[in-house]
């Protein structure tokens, strides 16, 4: 399953199985800040999240760093 962080699409996840496969897609109008807190707290949930991360979003090496730091701390796959 691919999705994009909005307010409302956690809970039309319940139909999933644990364990499945979630992408979590980057959205140029919630920004990567938006797609790693929905990646964490897919993952506390049980999903395999695949985070994608859309490069023309990364600020510079810096912010880089922190994104790569949060993917580290999370349980993702």
């Amino acid at each position: 399953m691919e999705i994009f962080p909005t307010a409302t699409i956690e809970s039309k996840l319940d139909v999933l199985e644990p364990n499945s496969y979630v992408a979590v897609t980057c959205s140029p109008t919630k920004g990567v800040d938006a797609t790693l807190a929905m990646a964490e707290r897919l993952a506390v949930r049980g999903f395999k999240v695949v985070p994608h991360i859309a490069a023309r979003m990364v600020r510079d090496k810096a912010h880089l760093r922190e994104i790569i730091k949060r993917l580290d701390d999370t349980p993702i796959v």
